[in-house]
């Protein structure tokens, strides 16, 4: 194999793979909205979002116990700026599946 082959070869590669990693699903959230999780128990969820003058949003998301079917929380409604939190239990062995912006008026 040619070193120009091995090259078009990497590329076709890494564009592939590019592609995977782009159609990952992303956590549903409005553009200008950040939405993320904690990184270990009590898992808790948040929202901020920043350019929506005045508009309420809060954090939705969805929780899994090791024993029960997925349940919702949300947390308290805020405006542009500040963060809606909300955790799914106290106990680590419930954790979150999803996390979204819910948006009201």
């Amino acid at each position: 194999m040619t070193w120009r082959n091995r090259a078009a070869l990497a590329s076709a590669a890494l564009a592939v793979a590019a592609g995977l990693v782009g159609a990952a699903p992303a956590p549903a959230s409005a553009a200008g909205c950040t939405v993320g999780k904690s990184g270990s128990a009590p898992w808790t969820g948040y929202a901020k979002c920043d350019v929506f003058q005045g508009r309420q949003y809060r954090v939705w998301i969805t929780c899994q116990g090791p024993t029960g079917g997925p349940f919702q929380r949300y947390g308290m409604w805020q405006r542009d700026g500040r963060i809606s939190s909300q955790r799914c239990s106290d106990s680590p062995n419930v954790g979150i599946t999803q996390v979204r912006v819910q948006w009201g008026r």
